[in-house]
């Protein structure tokens, strides 16, 4: 456990140092578009993109450091202002996200407060099979 902790939060760290936010309008000339970055990632090179790319970026480069896929969890939320936001969920309780610096433990998560909420979820394990977030 410590090791993918230790794990999550190098990755975090770098795509901070790498990822700059821009909306997929600006950046793919599309509405919604997921991308990963990896290339760039494995380059230390800067790349643009929102948070659907960041945490894909981020779940590719967690397996490449040995992280099995099915660990890996896509979790969509809304934010305090009501938008929609993607973000990684490791083994079930560690967040990597884009609006955040840190890797914190679900339960210490803003949106797990009254005013956020889960909406749906994806495994590592069932790609491309969204369901209730739990």
């Amino acid at each position: 456990m410590p090791e993918v902790k230790a794990q999550c939060d190098a990755v975090q760290a770098k795509m901070w140092g790498l990822f700059e936010w821009a909306p997929d309008k600006q950046v793919f000339d599309k509405m919604e578009y997921w991308h990963c970055f990896i290339e760039q990632y494995r380059a230390d090179e800067k790349f643009t993109g929102d948070c659907d790319d960041f945490m894909l970026t981020a779940a590719r480069a967690l397996i490449e450091l040995g992280l099995n896929p099915k660990q890996l969890m896509t979790a969509v939320c809304e934010t305090e202002k009501g938008a929609l936001h993607a973000v990684l969920v490791v083994d079930g309780h560690l967040v990597l996200d884009n609006r955040h610096t840190a890797v914190k433990q679900i339960t210490d998560w803003p949106y797990t407060d009254p005013a956020h909420k889960w909406i749906k979820s994806m495994s590592g394990g069932e790609p491309g099979i969204w369901r209730e977030f739990s």
